[in-house]
C-alpha cells in the first residue's frame, strides 16, 4: 500500500476533524477543573465562614460575660443578679438576702492609692467565692464597696453562724507591700417568710444596711417595720427641709443667756426653727447633715441673725453677742467664712456680736482645713 500523504500532510487534512471529535473531551475536562475548583473554593469559604463564626460566637461569649460580671472581681455585677434572683431563688418562699457595704473604702484608696483599693476588693471576692461554695449563696458585686449575698433557701437569724463568718472575710487583713490593711464592714440582712417580691428583700437589706452605717458602721442590722418606719419618717423630714429651703420658711428664735449674778441678758443663743410645721432642730438638723443640706441651713442662719442685730442697732437696742450653732459637716464648706465676714459688712456689724458654737468632734479633727477656719475667725475677733 502507498501512501500519497505524507504524516504531516495526513494530520493537516484531518486535524479539524481530530479537534471536532476531542473538543466534547476537553469541554468535560474543563467543566470537571471548573467544578474542582469551585468546590474547593467554597470549602475555603466554608472554613472561612466558619472561622469567623466561631470568632463571632468567641466574641459573644465574651461579650455577655463582660457584661454580666465585674471585671475586677469576677463576681456577677449588679444589674445581672438583680434581672436573676427569680431564677435563683425558684419557688422557695424562705430566702435572705446580705448587702455588705465596706466601711472607708474611699478613704483607703485616698490614704494608698486606688491599687490597693483593687487589692482588697480582689482578696474579699475570692474569699466570698469560697463562702460561696461551702453555703450555696449567690455572690454579686453590687457597687463600687458593695456586695450582694443570697442565701436561696434559708431564713438567717441574728445568731446564724454565716453571719459572722461574712463579717471575718471582710474584716481579715490583707498585705500590701510591707504594709498590712485592716478594714470593717457594715451590712443589713432581710429575710423573706413568703409574699415580698425579691427586689422588694434587697431593698429591706439595703434600708437596714444604712442604718448599720448611722449606728457607728462596722455591724451588720437587721431589717424590721421599725426600720421602715424611721425610713418613712426621714424621708418625710427630708422633704420638709427641701420645701422650707424653696419657701424660705427657716427663721430664728433666740434664747436668752443671763449672768446669774447680774441677772441681766449677756447674750443670746440662736434656734432654727420651720415655719407652719412641726418639726423640731432634733429631728430635721440630723436629717440635713446626712443629707447635704447643713452648709446651706448654716448660711441661712449666718444671714438671718447678723440681719436680726442690725435691726436690733436701728431701733436703739444695746447688741448682745448671738451664738450660731457650728456643725462639724460645715468645716469643708470653703465659702462659709467669707460668707460670715460678708455679712457682717454688709450690715456693718462688729464682729465680737457673733459667736461660733462648735461641737467636742470639731476639737479633734486635727486637719489642716479646720485650722485654717478656725485662725482666720480668731483673727477676725469671731
Amino acid at each position: 500500500i502507498v501512501l500519497e500523504d505524507t504524516p504531516q500532510q495526513w494530520m493537516m487534512r484531518y486535524a479539524r476533524y481530530l479537534f471536532i471529535a476531542a473538543f466534547p473531551l476537553m469541554a468535560v475536562c474543563m467543566i470537571a477543573i471548573y467544578f474542582l475548583m469551585s468546590r474547593l473554593h467554597s470549602q475555603k469559604v466554608m472554613q472561612d465562614l466558619e472561622e469567623k463564626n466561631e470568632n463571632l460566637l468567641l466574641a459573644k461569649d465574651d461579650l455577655e460575660h463582660k457584661l454580666s460580671y465585674d471585671l475586677l472581681t469576677e463576681l456577677l455585677n449588679r444589674q445581672t443578679a438583680l434581672s436573676r434572683l427569680t431564677d435563683y431563688i425558684g419557688d422557695s418562699k424562705e430566702y435572705s438576702c446580705v448587702l455588705v457595704d465596706i466601711d472607708n473604702l474611699k478613704e483607703l484608696n485616698e490614704s494608698r492609692g486606688y491599687d490597693t483599693g483593687d487589692l482588697y476588693l480582689v482578696a474579699v471576692a475570692n474569699r466570698l467565692r469560697r463562702f460561696e461554695k461551702d453555703h450555696g449563696v449567690i455572690l454579686s458585686r453590687y457597687g463600687g464597696d458593695e456586695f450582694m449575698i443570697i442565701f436561696p433557701r434559708k431564713c438567717l437569724q441574728e445568731d446564724s453562724p454565716e453571719l459572722a463568718e461574712i463579717l471575718s472575710i471582710f474584716r481579715r487583713a490583707i498585705t500590701v507591700g510591707e504594709e498590712t490593711v485592716y478594714m470593717n464592714a457594715s451590712g443589713g440582712v432581710a429575710s423573706s417568710i413568703g409574699g415580698e417580691s425579691p427586689r422588694t428583700i434587697v431593698m429591706y437589706a439595703g434600708l437596714a444596711m444604712s442604718f448599720a452605717k448611722r449606728k457607728g458602721k462596722n455591724r451588720l442590722v437587721f431589717y424590721s417595720e421599725e426600720l421602715r418606719y424611721k425610713k418613712e419618717k426621714i424621708s418625710q423630714i427630708l422633704k420638709i427641709v427641701e420645701n422650707a429651703i424653696q419657701e424660705n420658711s427657716f427663721y430664728m428664735v433666740y434664747q436668752p443667756q443671763v449672768d446669774c449674778k447680774t441677772r441681766k441678758v449677756v447674750g443670746f443663743e440662736s434656734l432654727m426653727r420651720i415655719r407652719n410645721e412641726d418639726c423640731s432642730p432634733d429631728q430635721f438638723i440630723p436629717v440635713a447633715e446626712s443629707y447635704g443640706y447643713i452648709v446651706k441651713l448654716g448660711k441661712i442662719a449666718v444671714e438671718q441673725v447678723i440681719r436680726q442685730l442690725a435691726k436690733w442697732k436701728e431701733v436703739g437696742h444695746a447688741l448682745c453677742p448671738i451664738s450660731i450653732n457650728f456643725s462639724s459637716y460645715q468645716i469643708y464648706d470653703d465659702d462659709f467664712v467669707e460668707y460670715l465676714f460678708y455679712q457682717l459688712d454688709r450690715y456693718e456689724i462688729p464682729h465680737e456680736y457673733v459667736v461660733l458654737e462648735i461641737t467636742e468632734g470639731i476639737l479633734f479633727e486635727e486637719s489642716k482645713q479646720t485650722k485654717k477656719i478656725f485662725n482666720r475667725l480668731v483673727e477676725a475677733g469671731i
